[in-house]
C-alpha cells in the first residue's frame, strides 16, 4: 500500500529488484512537427522502462515502520529526487538524439526536401483609372544673338579718266585725212578732177568724215560708211542740189592707199549709170609716194549729175 515504507534504501533497491519484470511498456516520444516542411524521419530507438509493482512488507515490518515513518519519510524523499532527475535526464538525452537524427537528416548529401503546397489566392484585378500623359514641354533653346555686321570703311575712289576707244582687233585702221582723183567715164573721154577725204573719224567699223571733189570750186558735202576685217571700205556721199547720191566701194591696200570705183544711186539705193556719173577713184594718206596727180588727167570743177 501507499503507507508502507522501507528502512533504508539498500532495502527498496532489493524489494525492487525481487519484484518479478512485467511487460515493458515503451513510452512514446512526443516529437514536435516540422513546418513548414515535410522530411522524411529516422526510426528513433524506443527506450523501454521497467513498470514495477509495489511490494507488499509483511505484517511484522509494520509496528517498526510506525516508529519509523518520519525518519523514512525524509529518506525516500531523496531517491524520489533522484528518480525525477533520472527520467528528466533519459528524456533529454532523447530529445536530444531527436534533433541531431533531424540535423543530420538536412545536412545528409542527396536529402531533397519537398515543399509544401501552398494555397494560392487569386485577386480579381481591379479597374484603375490610367494616368493622362501630359506631354513634357521641352525648353526652347533661345537663338543665338546676331553678330553686329561691320559696314566696311568707305575707300576713296578716284574717278577713271574715260580712255580713247581704240580699233577692235581686226578692223583696219584708217588715217583721218585722204587725198586722191576721180575719174568719171560717163563722159567721153573721161573727165577727171581731185578728192579729199577730210576729218575722217572711226569707231570700230563706222567711219565718218567730209568729202570734197575739184580745188574747192564746189562746196564741200559729208560722207558715212563702213570698214570690213577683210579691207574693203564702202561710203556714201549725198546728192548735191537735187543730183543722185554716190556710192563708193574700195578696197584697203596693205602700203594704207585707198581704190575702188563709185556710181549714182537710184530710188532702191542700187547701182544705176543712166542716173548719172560712174567711174574709179583712189587716194592715199599723207606723206605716201603716190600722192600726186597722174598725168594725162585735165583736172576742173567736177559737177556730178
Amino acid at each position: 500500500g501507499t503507507n508502507e515504507r522501507f528502512e533504508s534504501i539498500e532495502a527498496f533497491w532489493r524489494a525492487l529488484q525481487a519484484q518479478p519484470t512485467q511487460d515493458i511498456v515503451p513510452v512514446p516520444v512526443v516529437q514536435s512537427p516540422i513546418t513548414p516542411m515535410s522530411v522524411i524521419q529516422s526510426p528513433v530507438t524506443p527506450v523501454y522502462m521497467r513498470n514495477t509493482t509495489p511490494v507488499t512488507p509483511s505484517p511484522e515490518s509494520e509496528t517498526t515502520e510506525k516508529h519509523l515513518r518520519p525518519a523514512k519519510r525524509r529518506r525516500l524523499f531523496v531517491p524520489i529526487l533522484a528518480f525525477i532527475a533520472l527520467l528528466a535526464l533519459l528524456i533529454g538525452l532523447l530529445a536530444g538524439n531527436n534533433l541531431l537524427s533531424v540535423g543530420a537528416f538536412f545536412h545528409a548529401p542527396g536529402a531533397v526536401m519537398q515543399p509544401t503546397a501552398k494555397p494560392v489566392t487569386t485577386t480579381a484585378p481591379m479597374a484603375t483609372a490610367q494616368p493622362t500623359s501630359v506631354p513634357t514641354l521641352q525648353p526652347t533653346t533661345p537663338p543665338a544673338p546676331m553678330q553686329p555686321i561691320t559696314a566696311p570703311a568707305p575707300q576713296a575712289t578716284t574717278p577713271a579718266v574715260p580712255a580713247p576707244q581704240p580699233v577692235p582687233v581686226g578692223y583696219p585702221q584708217l588715217f583721218n585725212y585722204y587725198g586722191g582723183t576721180i575719174s568719171d567715164r560717163y563722159t567721153t573721154p573721161a573727165t577727171g578732177a581731185a578728192i579729199t577725204l577730210s576729218a575722217l573719224q572711226q569707231n570700230g567699223s563706222a567711219i565718218n568724215g567730209r568729202f570734197a571733189v575739184g580745188s574747192g570750186l564746189l562746196a564741200g558735202s559729208t560722207f558715212s560708211g563702213s570698214v570690213t576685217r577683210d579691207r574693203k571700205i564702202e561710203f556714201i556721199v549725198p546728192g548735191y542740189a537735187g543730183l543722185a547720191d554716190l556710192l563708193f566701194d574700195g578696197q584697203i591696200q596693205s602700203d594704207g592707199s585707198l581704190s575702188g570705183t563709185y556710181c549714182s544711186m537710184n530710188a532702191n539705193r542700187q547701182c544705176d549709170k543712166s542716173m548719172g556719173g560712174w567711174g574709179d577713184w583712189n587716194a592715199v594718206p599723207p606723206g605716201h609716194p603716190s600722192s600726186f596727180v597722174p598725168d594725162g588727167i585735165a583736172f576742173k570743177e567736177t559737177r556730178f549729175s
